[in-house]
């Protein structure tokens, strides 16, 4: 009986001293997800991981190198970093608290007793110097987790930190490859579009001479000015998209616009993805930083509720202190004029008005709505994947679609080519087929990038170009 007794006082200290609380590491709300989403097709039975599958667009060496400029020099990535070194600093510190804390002090004093009260000396001298050195330690004894749900919370803290950063990172990322695909695409459209304005500023000469011999209408020729002007605006919106993709740029890789080496890209340059699949396994999307930190999010909340329901429990510290006092420093350290104390204190709160009670219904108010944030956290990253593939599958419709167009204008304006070699087909007809060749090719740049973007979304919608970017 008494060997029990012992055991369980033995196990009881031991757990003391140890800086154990009677809680548990608070959990994540789970959520159940379902096993693909996107359309189904037996044809996808095994989809490709769209890292794997997008590879060639982020292995190009010029948006390569964007890519690692901009994770190198970005300041609002380099804030972020220091965010999380703020945190993990401060998850440090919580740890820190779990353990004894130890002070040395040093006092020295000049000081008059009154004739009324006793001198601190045993023979007395007015005035009189004391001088007072001692060692301290003092520890408070996590009984009921306080302490521990303080450093939780911390922990989760940090946690949302490195989401944060995460999300900043692939922000970045995105952000960089989105806007190497529209100067890719500007410089393209660009181009295409100065030839465009050159075919239609010959048209329009052509016209204007027929008016001249009577062969056209003045109506012909108001309307050919009219194409021709909106040519002209073409290449003026193709020119500032080209100019604002490489400021962009600049910013983004922690240049000044003045400083960046505006290096030519084009979008026969960016390797197209492959065949985008049709359905992803739906436990992709936990990848998310969004998630990660509502998640975390919920660790705060569950730890902050862990620390309400403690502080309606008793507090206990022990203390304890070693020194000496004397009127010389040297004097302090003989045996006569050692000194020792040793104590514990506990406080219970008693009567608070309510306050604790309604701080810890208040904590578990907020750990339901961060629960319930997490899960529409979750319905949310599952649409969003879910809007990105379905627009990429209607990209890659509509890139087939102005594909064929451009190949039958092509077809087209071979045939009068060939017609007026043969004396069959006059030089207008064979311009006015150019002009629209190239109207259906500016159309095909335009789905080209449509889908790139799109791939770049879809790929930032699973969290997977922090992994694609940065394979050799």
């Amino acid at each position: 009986m008494i060997s029990s007794r012992r055991r369980a006082i033995a196990l009881v200290l031991s757990g003391l001293l140890g800086g154990c609380s009677l809680t548990q590491p608070p959990r994540p709300a789970a959520m159940n997800l379902p096993q693909q989403f996107g359309r189904d097709d037996a044809a996808m039975a095994k989809p490709l991981s769209p890292a794997a599958n997008s590879a060639p667009f982020w292995q190009n060496p010029t948006l390569k190198r964007w890519l690692r400029a901009g994770l190198r020099h970005n300041p609002s990535l380099q804030s972020s970093l220091s965010s999380l070194q703020a945190a993990h600093e401060q998850t440090l510190a919580q740890k820190a608290s779990l353990l004894p804390s130890f002070a040395a002090s040093y006092t020295p004093q000049r000081a008059t007793t009154s004739a009324i009260l006793a001198s601190p000396l045993q023979y007395p001298v007015n005035p009189y110097t004391l001088q007072t050195a001692q060692v301290s330690v003092s520890y408070n004894v996590d009984v009921f987790g306080l302490n521990h749900d303080l450093l939780y919370s911390v922990e989760a803290q940090e946690q949302l930190a490195q989401a944060q950063l995460h999300a900043a990172r692939l922000s970045l990322l995105g952000n960089i490859a989105s806007n190497a695909v529209q100067l890719a695409a500007a410089l393209d459209g660009l181009q295409r579009s100065q030839s465009l304005l050159q075919d239609e500023q010959r048209l329009t000469q052509m016209l204007q001479h027929g008016l001249d011999q009577g062969f056209n209408t003045r109506l012909d020729v108001l309307q050919q000015e009219q194409q021709e002007q909106q040519a002209a605006a073409s290449v003026s919106g193709f020119q500032k998209q080209v100019e604002q993709s490489r400021d962009a740029l600049a910013v983004l890789t922690g240049q000044a616009p003045a400083n960046f080496a505006a290096t030519d890209l084009h979008l026969a340059e960016l390797l197209a993805p492959g065949a985008p699949p049709r359905q992803v396994p739906a436990a992709w999307v936990r990848r998310r930083p969004d998630i990660a930190a509502a998640a975390a999010q919920v660790r705060t909340a569950a730890a902050d509720l862990g620390v309400a329901a403690a502080s309606r429990w008793p507090q206990l510290a022990v203390l304890a202190a070693w020194g000496g006092s004397a009127t010389t420093l040297a004097q302090s350290l003989q045996p006569a004029d050692r000194f020792w104390s040793l104590g514990a204190s506990v406080t219970q709160p008693l009567f608070d008005f309510g306050q604790l009670k309604h701080r810890e219904r208040a904590a578990k108010a907020s750990l339901d709505a961060a629960e319930q944030q997490y899960r529409m956290t979750v319905l949310q990253a599952l649409q969003n994947v879910a809007d990105s593939l379905y627009a990429l599958n209607a990209d890659a419709q509509a890139l087939r679609q102005t594909r064929r167009q451009t190949q039958d204008a092509a077809t087209l304006l071979q045939m009068s080519q060939q017609r007026q070699q043969l004396g069959f087909s006059p030089g207008l007809e064979v311009l006015q087929n150019r002009i629209l060749w190239q109207q259906a090719e500016l159309t095909r740049l335009q789905a080209e990038a449509a889908r790139l973007e799109d791939r770049v979304a879809l790929d930032l919608a699973l969290g997977t170009p922090d992994a694609a970017a940065e394979t050799p």
